[in-house]
């Protein structure tokens, strides 16, 4: 949602510690109640009780997208940005 990840580290054998061990934070100043619950099922340590592609499709997060129209190409995004040539990167941000 913020285009970080929800865990990062120095070396690799940290960050799987983190992964392991520790609970991501969340920006509850930018972030509602529904985005918050979808991604701390995607991140469930048990991958069991993991949140599966039909229940998202149905979350409330996602309750005014028609996943319908997402898979025949129909959906309207909401927004919509223009490259003004191919590799035009003026909409990345740092």
């Amino acid at each position: 949602m913020t285009g970080e990840p929800p865990f990062s580290a120095n070396n690799r054998e940290l960050l799987y510690r983190k992964i392991l061990n520790s609970q991501p934070e969340y920006d509850t100043d930018n972030f509602d109640n529904d985005c918050i619950d979808l991604i701390k099922k995607m991140l469930d340590k048990d991958y069991k009780n993991r949140i599966n592609i039909e229940s998202v499709k149905k979350h409330k997060f996602f309750k005014d997208i028609n996943f319908n129209e997402v898979e025949q190409m129909k959906f309207k995004c909401p927004i919509m940005t223009y490259l003004k040539k191919k590799f035009d990167i003026n909409k990345i941000h740092d």
